[in-house]
């Protein structure tokens, strides 16, 4: 069974959910910025603490205190209201887009080639233009059926929008078969057979 299919810019939205959302590396991205935006946070906090301990040297330290940790509560409720009380999915999808903004050329190129996917029972083979590879299933690290996007995960993220497929019965059938190929292949070793001699 196979699909041809190519992605387009749109598809950037539905992909990123997925891998911030879905992924171990996507989800770690998203905590690696929200620290990193904490800890600026802490010493925007510092900083506001000794402007208003200068502007005010009179007033006890404790009202200094005070006012500061008012003024960082505020600062950072402002932070997580912007991004609707998810920084992690929400400062880390930021990050990724200006990730990709640096490289969009290329990175769009390499989007929008047409790639095909051929599964078997025992194998899944991704073509492209320049290149095959050929994954058993235990390679595979998983695989996401959503309405209009199925995500393989080999390292790298493939996702096959249902678009591509002529009919939604198209659609679906592909998606079961890949799913119980998955499921049946994913801890399942490679037999002997299979491995080429060295």
């Amino acid at each position: 069974m196979e699909i041809t299919f190519r992605n387009t810019v749109e598809d950037l939205g539905p992909y990123l959910d997925y891998y911030l959302k879905k992924t171990q590396e996507g989800k770690q991205v998203g905590v690696q910025v929200f620290k990193l935006h904490q800890l600026l946070l802490i010493l925007v906090f510092i900083f506001l603490a000794v402007l208003v301990r200068l502007s005010n040297p009179d007033a006890a330290s404790m009202d200094n205190f005070i006012k500061g940790l008012g003024l960082f509560i505020i600062i950072d409720f402002i932070y997580f209201a912007i991004a609707r009380f998810n920084p992690k999915y929400y400062y880390g999808k930021k990050t990724v887009m200006q990730l990709w903004n640096k490289s969009i050329p290329s990175q769009i190129q390499l989007l929008q080639r047409q790639k095909k996917i051929l599964i078997g029972i025992e194998w899944l083979e991704l073509f492209t233009a320049d290149s095959i590879h050929q994954f058993h299933w235990n390679m595979v690290d998983s695989v996401a059926i959503y309405p209009d996007y199925i995500f393989i995960n080999v390292g790298a993220i493939y996702f096959i929008p249902r678009r591509d497929f002529p009919t939604e019965e198209n659609y679906q059938e592909f998606a079961k078969t890949l799913m119980d190929y998955w499921e049946r292949g994913k801890n399942k070793p490679l037999s002997a057979d299979l491995i080429p001699n060295s």
